[in-house]
């Protein structure tokens, strides 16, 4: 009898802490919503769950953010992050938010879809996103980070997605984006990227777009592109890529989308092309090829002036 008495208050007493453990943390992450300044007008008295852009769980911490924009010149350092340990989505798109990223972004190890595209933000990428190795989508698109792409990228088994587009990004592509198993789109364009494009990425069966434009690339178009069967958008525009079209690129049954204009590429256009039956946009332009456009491309089924 005195056992299970004992038993019952030992659960008991374990029940009351994870209650006061969690009423702490909840507290803890609305403060930390009411300090960011996006949510300043709201009570504090009330759920931040109820809050405009915050999902909850079924214990009142927060899994999701999505800020809405209410002002500008925000600094992404004015944000805890470590007060988040539960978070699994965060968008913070188009807010004009200034400043680096700061490293604590890599507390949030259960973070699956970060977006920080269309803002101001500068810096490097920190070294901590590379924890966050749960992360499916990063969106850092279209906002002013420069220094290079860490090699340890690699460590994001789970990426599905990658958008890097619109920064100042320089360096080499880093052969560890091989190691991304699950990648499906890869969008580095509009960069200042240098070097050879690494063959391990035409190792990533489960790629379907590819946006490489407006860099520095060098090299040749590798005939293992041919392996990206379920490739649908290929961008490598306006680089310095040399050699000839592979004739392989013809098994690309998918290929809805090539861009290969402005670059030095040199030769004939391969027939091979034709074999490209879902192709709609073709653009070749500003490149040393010669010889005429292959019967084999019926041009009803493609953009011809960007041939």
């Amino acid at each position: 009898m005195a056992s299970s008495i004992f038993v019952v208050i030992v659960m008991w007493v374990v029940a009351m802490a994870v209650a006061a453990a969690t009423s702490s943390q909840t507290w803890i992450e609305g403060e930390a919503l009411h300090r960011s300044t996006w949510w300043w007008s709201y009570n504090t008295t009330t759920s931040h769950c109820n809050w405009p852009g915050i999902s909850c769980n079924v214990r009142g911490s927060v899994t999701e953010i999505w800020a809405v924009p209410t002002q500008v010149n925000w600094l992404l350092t004015q944000f805890n992050f470590s007060s988040f340990p539960n978070l699994v989505r965060l968008n913070f798109s188009s807010l004009g938010l200034n400043g680096d990223i700061p490293h604590q972004i890599g507390t949030l190890t259960k973070l699956t879809y970060l977006d920080l595209s269309h803002n101001f933000l500068s810096g490097e990428l920190p070294l901590s996103l590379t924890n966050l190795t749960k992360l499916e989508e990063l969106n850092l698109g279209y906002n002013h980070i420069s220094g290079q792409i860490p090699c340890e990228i690699g460590n994001l088994r789970n990426l599905v997605g990658l958008n890097l587009d619109g920064n100042c990004l320089d360096g080499a592509i880093p052969s560890s984006l091989g190691q991304l198993t699950h990648l499906t789109f890869v969008y580095i364009g509009w960069n200042q990227m240098e070097g050879s494009i690494p063959l391990e990425i035409w190792s990533l069966k489960s790629l379907v777009d590819i946006y490489l434009d407006h860099n520095i690339l060098i090299g040749v178009t590798p005939s293992p592109v041919c392996h990206l069967t379920n490739l649908t958008f290929l961008h490598l525009a306006s680089n310095q890529i040399t050699g000839s079209i592979p004739s392989e690129i013809g098994s690309l049954k998918k290929l809805v989308d090539l861009a290969l204009d402005n670059n030095k590429l040199v030769g004939v256009i391969p027939k091979e092309l034709g074999n490209c039956y879902s192709l709609r946009y073709l653009s070749l332009k500003f490149n040393r090829l010669n010889g005429s456009i292959p019967s084999e491309i019926v041009l009803g089924f493609v953009e011809p002036s960007f041939v």
